[in-house]
């Protein structure tokens, strides 16, 4: 080869150089020819500039998954997690009550016809088992679900 190169052979180079691909006389042709070629020149400027923008946006990710990572670990904590489960079970506990005394005041109520006494409360009982069933399969994979830590 005769050492010069045509504009769009050197952008190759140019990723490639970015890349940390290029042998040493591939890199010395691309910098010959960049002293020679205003436009190749601003395209590899242009070019590692975007590198450098992407390489800083990276190590910004960086921080805040280690962000995330804290707020998971003080989440995971004993008391947070006895705290929450504790919520739960008051809002059960409070709003099992509520829900049978409602169930009582529909059904004795005399302005609301049987059939539909009978078809809402079949779709409210519909609903509690697949919830139920829903919320037992979760609880007993739960223990064995190989990406329960996975992160999106």
């Amino acid at each position: 080869m005769n050492g010069h190169y045509r504009c769009d052979e050197i952008s190759v180079l140019i990723s490639g150089y970015l890349d940390d691909e290029l042998t040493q006389q591939q890199q010395q042709r691309l910098f010959l020819h960049l002293q020679q070629c205003s436009d190749c020149q601003q395209q590899f400027d242009q070019l590692q500039l975007l590198q450098q923008s992407m390489q800083q946006g990276l190590t910004q990710e960086g921080l805040s998954m280690r962000e995330d990572d804290r707020i998971q670990q003080q989440l995971n904590e004993p008391k947070t997690r006895l705290l929450r489960r504790a919520g739960w079970l008051l809002a059960g506990f409070g709003a099992a009550p509520l829900l049978a005394y409602g169930l009582y005041q529909f059904w004795h109520d005399p302005q609301v016809p049987v059939w539909m006494k009978f078809s809402l409360s079949a779709f409210w009982l519909g609903g509690l088992v697949v919830f139920i069933s829903v919320l037992r399969q979760r609880i007993r994979e739960r223990k064995t679900d190989r990406y329960n830590k996975v992160k999106l």
